[in-house]
């Protein structure tokens, strides 16, 4: 996609033309563009996939009917001139209403403060936590007034994004972010978003990192009180963010979300397993396959990087995750993942077929998005995929076409 069109499109014509090609590439309809600065240091970066080695780099926030984008064109800085590959940034997208615990609130700014420094009129600051659950912060510095801009990344302007929840301040507020009022105060919001002003007696409930020890009342039962727990500490799933997209486009899935798709598509894929599964050991070894992610974190399938101390991250997550639990049910759950993740029996080897078999899937119907953003080989893909290849055979045609199409479409190299 391109920022500016070609010498023979006029303004209008090349804005047409990148608002239809953004459209179709996140499945989702473009209703408004913004310029902005994003300002941020290199851990944001970082977790955003955006290759800049500067404290800025300028884009587009994009608003479309259910989802907010942030888009990078291809660029270099004026140090490209002095140093090779100094400050280049590639084409990237960040689903803004995507990052966990997504937040937006202006700048506390007085009279003085804005003569001071005008740029303060012009902010929008953002916080999110990223996988390792570290809070970040960002600045959108944008080239006009940021109210208006404020009200729709905040989810203030009612249906501004086709009713999206995702960035709506109301919700980072409810899962302890800041928010903001348009004056450009933080406000305190109740659990259901509204602000504490009064007419509101609801209790607001105080953030913190451990809410179960924070609220939990004890039951006197030891046992209980420990499933209770970790059933506390399993929803942190949902923080977890994949590569892989929700099939809308709309957002990066998480590992609640992926484990569920597993667990029903455990109970509808069985017949085409070349040694009959368990279906139900099936369903509780995908349910429990991804639970360590919570502390080990999510390991993109083709980082070859990552994958050198993934055992031993992983290894020591389960000790933390399961240990939780009353020994007998660590001990069983542990064991379902360990024989996951062996893949020797015949339960384990279907359920790994899905696990390989579900983000492949949504890769072919988000024109290839984690693909693209690594730069993924068609042989890794086929290898990776062989598991299903030796047991799901009946399949494996329709799965090399797809791959056959996704090298053809671009979204796959072909090597």
């Amino acid at each position: 996609m391109a920022l500016l069109g070609n010498s023979n499109e006029s303004p209008e014509e090349a804005q047409r033309k990148f608002r239809t090609e953004f459209s179709a590439k996140v499945h989702d309809e473009v209703e408004s563009i913004e310029f902005a600065e994003l300002r941020a240091d290199g851990g944001v970066y970082q977790d955003l996939n955006l290759k800049s080695y500067r404290t800025s780099v300028w884009g587009l926030v994009v608003f479309c009917r259910k989802s907010i984008w942030y888009y990078v064109a291809e660029q270099e800085s004026y140090l490209s001139f002095f140093m090779k590959g100094a400050g280049k940034t590639e084409e990237r997208l960040v689903c803004l209403s995507g990052l966990s615990d997504i937040a937006f609130f202006l700048p506390q700014k007085g009279f003085f403060q804005t003569l001071l420094n005008p740029e303060l009129a012009r902010t929008v600051n953002g916080s999110y936590t990223n996988l390792a659950g570290v809070r970040r912060e960002f600045a959108l510095i944008l080239n006009r007034k940021a109210g208006d801009v404020f009200h729709r990344l905040a989810g203030q302007d009612a249906g501004a994004t086709g009713g999206t929840d995702n960035a709506t301040a109301d919700n980072a507020a409810s899962a302890g972010g800041p928010a903001g009022n348009a004056d450009g105060s933080t406000a305190v919001r109740q659990p259901g978003g509204q602000p504490q002003n009064g007419t509101d007696t609801r209790p607001f409930r105080q953030a913190t990192d451990d809410p179960f020890s924070a609220y939990y009342l004890p039951s006197g039962i030891g046992r209980f009180d420990a499933q209770m727990r970790f059933i506390a500490e399993i929803d942190k799933m949902t923080h977890i963010l994949r590569q892989t997209l929700l099939i809308d486009g709309s957002r990066r899935e998480n590992d609640a979300e992926h484990s569920w798709h597993l667990a029903v598509m455990a109970q509808l894929l069985a017949e085409y397993a070349k040694d009959a599964p368990d279906i139900s050991r099936a369903v509780k070894m995908v349910t429990v396959h991804d639970l360590i992610e919570i502390y080990a974190g999510d390991t993109y399938a083709y980082d070859e990087e990552g994958a050198k101390s993934k055992q031993e991250r992983e290894a020591k997550a389960a000790d933390r995750l399961f240990g939780i639990l009353p020994s007998d049910q660590g001990s069983e759950i542990r064991a379902l993942w360990e024989e996951f993740d062996r893949r020797e029996t015949a339960d384990a080897r279907y359920a790994a077929c899905l696990d390989c078999l579900q983000p492949f899937f949504h890769n072919t119907l988000t024109l290839g998005h984690s693909w693209l953003d690594h730069g993924t080989k068609k042989s890794q893909v086929l290898e990776r995929q062989s598991i299903i290849r030796d047991n799901m055979p009946s399949i494996w045609p329709w799965l090399v076409k797809n791959v056959n199409n996704a090298v053809q479409q671009g979204w796959l190299v072909d090597a």
